[in-house]
């Protein structure tokens, strides 16, 4: 798999083939997309737009953009690095061809010192990829048109 060029995802959020909303071109990387921060949650704590995560805690953040990958794309995401300097660490896949809706994506800060975790902080860079052939089966699943942090 090739990931797709920053050029190229540019064509397909004009011809309709992929969609982030609201998209920021500061965001747009050589190879993928910078995705930021609406909502947080902590154990403990709730959901705020912005926190500091205690040491050793779990949190989950929803993405400000929302979604739409057509049935022959798919999408890989990758902590940004500047949050695993902070001893952020987080587990995450791939986003499914036919996905829609926004994401939750989960962390834990493995240092021994709190770190603030806010509304609009670029999180992590999602790399987009095209399939051989579209999907036979494009997601459907119930995390679909979903919005805000879904736990």
């Amino acid at each position: 798999m090739v990931p797709i060029p920053d050029w190229q995802i540019l064509q397909l959020l004009e011809r309709g083939g992929l969609g982030i909303e609201p998209f920021c071109r500061e965001n747009l990387t050589p190879n993928g997309y910078d995705l930021t921060i609406e909502r947080v949650f902590v154990e403990g704590i709730g959901e705020l737009e912005e926190v500091e995560v205690p040491p050793k805690g779990w949190f989950l953040v929803g993405t400000r953009e929302y979604l739409r990958l057509s049935d022959h794309i798919i999408g890989l995401i990758w902590l940004r690095t500047s949050w695993m300097r902070k001893g952020i660490f987080g587990s995450f896949g791939v986003v499914d061809a036919g996905y829609e809706g926004n994401l939750t994506l989960g962390g834990f800060n493995a240092s021994s010192e709190p770190v603030r975790i806010g509304r609009g902080d670029r999180f992590a860079q999602i790399v987009f990829f095209l399939l051989s052939e579209p999907a036979e089966k494009p997601y459907s699943g119930r995390y679909k048109g979903s919005r805000g942090i879904v736990r």
